[in-house]
């Protein structure tokens, strides 16, 4: 193996989950510049880090060295949308709630026969 497989492998599962460097570098407590640089395979990256790594990209530290392959990627809907949320500013978390609340709001009254509304 090549010392660009490991720096490979998680820019390749990060894009696949949909996860930016910013997410990823806040998730595990680094800058993204480090991420950047771990990517790029410029910076040394511990045990620790591919323990971060594979906790938040959800794969086994394994993965890394090319054990073994990524699982397919079900997507569970409120870690991810609880992720995404907490990456956010305290104002934009109020902004995406207030989003999710009126999608929710609409999608119930959709489905309410005959105009009824449903309480939220």
């Amino acid at each position: 193996m090549t010392d660009t497989t490991v720096p490979q492998r998680i820019r390749a599962r990060r894009e696949y989950l949909n996860i930016d460097q910013a997410t990823l570098a806040k998730a595990i407590g680094r800058s993204r510049t480090t991420i950047t640089a771990m990517e790029m395979g410029r910076t040394v990256i511990t045990t620790e880090h591919l323990d971060a790594f594979a906790k938040v990209l959800r794969v086994d530290p394994a993965y890394f060295y090319g054990e073994n392959e990524a699982p397919p990627h079900p997507v569970n809907l409120a870690d991810e949308a609880s992720k995404l949320v907490a990456a956010l500013s305290p104002t934009g978390q109020k902004y995406a709630l207030a989003m999710l609340r009126g999608i929710l709001a609409s999608e119930i009254k959709e489905e309410q026969p005959d105009g009824e509304e449903e309480p939220i």
